[in-house]
């Protein structure tokens, strides 16, 4: 998972509903979280199906969370497909849960994917060159050195499950699906970070490879790479703690 400047176990509750939802925006990788506690009989079918339709995702990151010293008890993903009226990968209930507070997944911060001042020195110099307020960006500066690690990175597990492409993202729409927005206020700030994923490829990033203060290994950052991991950080990262949390 994706955690800005995290420093604590992140843990998902059954809240005091019939319709549960997890307090972890998006944990697992292009999907939506929708916990729901059914009845012991349309839950079987449910849990069926969904692991008729990809059980191994499901497994491999359950399994790396648990190995990494997370727990998930009660829970499973699943591709729910808008069956919940919403699209994509979600959470279902295992079994039964009806009480307020059952704890069903806990993230240590080894399953954390962040940054902080023991990581890599080159990163934290880009990370301080990115405006305070494109806070996901810094993120993903962080995502994009795991992923040129590839198999060697300690999140390969969480990496390899996130989307090619992030669709429904305002950033990657054309001019006029941009401006039948009709929210100048919107508009304006995708296009101004349309503007800085533009400076900083071409100014900072283009300039990286063969330096020393290059942190992917030779790889070329260009824009399109640098806007795939703005907008899954994005649609994904949230604050789990920090100076101001």
């Amino acid at each position: 998972m994706l955690a800005h400047n995290s420093r604590r176990t992140v843990s998902c509750y059954l809240l005091k509903s019939h319709l549960s939802t997890c307090h972890v925006s998006n944990l697992w990788p292009s999907q939506q979280q929708h916990l729901h506690s059914n009845s012991s009989s349309s839950r079987g079918a449910v849990v069926a199906a969904a692991a008729a339709a990809q059980p191994t995702a499901s497994s491999v990151l359950i399994d790396w969370v648990v190995a990494n010293g997370g727990s998930v008890k009660g829970a499973t993903m699943a591709n729910l497909a808008g069956s919940d009226g919403g699209s994509g990968w979600g959470l279902i209930a295992t079994e039964d849960i009806s009480k307020p507070g059952t704890r069903l997944i806990d993230l240590p911060r080894s399953c954390q994917l962040s940054y902080d001042e023991s990581s890599d020195p080159r990163v934290l110099r880009l990370i301080g060159q990115v405006p305070e307020e494109l806070w996901g960006a810094k993120l993903a500066l962080q995502l994009l050195v795991q992923r040129v690690l590839g198999p060697s990175s300690h999140f390969a597990t969480y990496i390899s499950q996130l989307p090619v492409g992030v669709s429904g993202v305002p950033m990657f729409f054309g001019r006029e699906a941009l401006e039948a927005i009709e929210c100048p206020p919107v508009v304006e700030q995708v296009k101004k970070r349309g503007r800085w994923l533009h400076r900083f490829s071409t100014d900072v990033l283009s300039k990286l490879p063969e330096s020393t203060d290059d942190p992917f290994h030779g790889a070329l950052i260009d824009i399109n790479a640098l806007g795939w991991a703005l907008a899954v950080v994005t649609s994904r990262a949230f604050r789990v703690a920090g100076p101001s949390a």
